[in-house]
């Protein structure tokens, strides 16, 4: 299976060199913090999610050396907010629930910050705040 990645195009986030600032899961919701000195970006699932993964960057190189062979070596600069079809991590989720998930009804959405790397599973998109700095 190819995952197939794509910038998400719709979030409206201005271009920059965006630094994870926050983690955050409680109860309520799983929020983002994220800012490049210019703008701040917080990203807040209310709904329910799947599941999500941190990683530093580093430890992400397999799939930034896939990603990049393919969409070429500035897909990523300056852009925060990706989704991925095909996505590996969908397939891993569903698998280890039994099938109980059909793919179609949940998105892969990655975060590629300047150090880290953040996948979410989400049943619904994010709301998306963008506050200059």
């Amino acid at each position: 299976m190819k995952e197939n990645w794509s910038v998400w195009e719709s979030t409206n986030i201005p271009k920059g060199k965006y630094e994870l600032i926050s983690l955050e899961q409680n109860w309520n919701a799983v929020k983002l913090i994220f800012d490049d000195e210019k703008t701040k970006v917080e990203v807040t699932y209310k709904e329910e999610i799947l599941a999500f993964r941190s990683c530093d960057e580093s430890d992400r190189w397999k799939t930034i050396d896939t990603v990049l062979a393919e969409k070429g070596r500035y897909f990523f600069r300056n852009k925060l907010l990706f989704k991925v079809e095909n996505s590996e991590f969908k397939q891993w989720y569903i698998q280890e629930n039994f099938n109980t998930r059909n793919e179609a009804e949940f998105e892969h959405h990655v975060f590629v910050a300047m150090n880290d790397i953040i996948d979410v599973l989400a049943l619904h998109e994010p709301v998306i705040k963008i506050t200059p700095i």
